[in-house]
């Protein structure tokens, strides 16, 4: 199944398990009824993280539960894989991909990051009481979060809660790669 059919079946279930209409959904998450409609049918949808981060928020679920099917007993994930469905920010210089999404055993979501020379992510925040976890594997990263800055270096891990809108700016010339760990609050 595709990502966008993924999002599709997820995004119908989750809605109506909280008997919440398009139009209920759409004004919760600030996304125009028109696009929330597109996006649950599969047709010709392609939302940026950062819809699928305010209809996460909406719904009250992380939003690896929309793009991804519940995980199985013993699950390998490969690079290739998690980066086949990366979703990208609106200028395309930054790439998150999900290794491990949130489900009903267990409250985090393990992602991955790549972010260009230049690039940056403004994260629209996560749910209630949600703590994120970084750890830069390669690159220079400075995370703004709390009214504060933080640059990070290979080898470098910080944690934060990330309920409110948080930033992540890439350092120097050379492209950052970053594991974060979203934990979210049960």
């Amino acid at each position: 199944m595709d990502v966008g059919a993924m999002i599709a079946d997820n995004l119908s279930k989750l809605r109506r398990d909280r008997h919440m209409s398009l139009g209920q959904l759409a004004e919760k998450a600030g996304v125009s009824k028109v696009i929330l409609s597109q996006i649950e049918k599969g047709s010709k949808s392609n939302p940026t993280i950062n819809t699928i981060c305010k209809i996460a928020n909406a719904l009250n679920v992380p939003y690896t539960q929309l793009i991804d099917t519940p995980p199985e007993e013993a699950t390998l994930v490969r690079y290739g894989d998690a980066a086949a469905k990366a979703k990208s920010s609106e200028d395309g210089k930054c790439r998150v991909y999900c290794y491990f999404p949130a489900s009903r055993d267990n409250s985090y979501d393990l992602l991955g990051m790549e972010l260009q020379a230049g690039g940056i992510y403004v994260s629209p925040g996560h749910q209630e009481k949600s703590q994120e976890y970084v750890y830069v594997t390669d690159g220079a990263l400075r995370v703004e979060c709390s009214g504060r800055c933080y640059d990070l270096y290979k080898g470098d891990s910080l944690r934060f809660s990330s309920e409110e809108v948080h930033k992540y700016s890439s350092l120097g010339d050379a492209p950052v790669n970053v594991f974060m760990l979203c934990l979210y609050a049960d």
